[in-house]
């Protein structure tokens, strides 16, 4: 089936037991996305960019209105988790495999991708406290992006680590991703928006202000 994502009015509100009452994550949200479609998410931090992807993900429930969606979809957020410090990086893989939905049988195809992706080498044998953050990410990041799904969902993912991490992964993800399925990225960066989307949405303390054009958008945020 053709992936799509739709939402009418939605709106999320997370408890809040200091002030007995509710915080507003997203209110009464409507967007509508189909094939193809390269949306970025503009809006400062609290403007909800993070929260929208969570619903889109089906981590959180509209407290009112309706999502519905159609097509696998994969959040890169939190790449971090799931891994465990004393084990090695191959023993990590295992883990993340589960973790990630990837069959037990690619598990030589998994590990021959991490060798050619990550350039970690003989790292890969050894635990992970010993690994830096960089090493960590591309660790992460290259069991995250092991299979393409129809539905893209990045939240500040694209421009972490150094300059060529950044275009590896750019390229990773982008350069293999379907033209019929549909990606939505969060980030601070206009030039990341320019870089990788169409469409864009403007959005803030959880509403969604404007939803168009790239340039259009980028505009109307200034």
């Amino acid at each position: 089936m053709t992936p799509f994502i739709e939402c009418r009015n939605v709106s999320v509100r997370f408890p809040s037991f200091r002030r007995k009452t509710s915080i507003t994550g997203l209110n009464e949200i409507n967007l509508s996305l189909k094939a193809g479609d390269r949306v970025g998410l503009i809006g400062s931090n609290g403007a909800g960019k993070s929260t929208l992807l969570r619903v889109m993900r089906q981590v959180y429930r509209p407290t009112s209105g309706t999502f519905r969606a159609s097509g696998t979809s994969v959040l890169l957020a939190a790449l971090e988790t799931g891994m465990e410090g004393d084990l090695t990086g191959v023993e990590n893989a295992k883990v993340l495999m589960r973790y990630w939905g990837i069959a037990g049988d690619r598990f030589d195809e998994v590990i021959a991708d991490l060798y050619e992706f990550t350039e970690l080498g003989t790292s890969l044998f050894e635990p992970l406290h010993t690994y830096s953050s960089g090493m960590k990410l591309r660790l992460a990041f290259a069991m995250a992006t092991f299979q393409k799904p129809e539905i893209l969902l990045l939240d500040e993912i694209i421009g972490v680590g150094d300059a060529n991490f950044r275009a590896k992964s750019a390229k990773r993800l982008l350069g293999g991703f379907g033209q019929d399925s549909i990606l939505v990225l969060a980030s601070h960066s206009s030039e990341i928006i320019q870089e990788h989307c169409t469409q864009a949405a403007v959005m803030e303390h959880g509403h969604l202000l404007f939803f168009g054009a790239v340039a259009d958008a980028l505009k109307f945020s200034k």
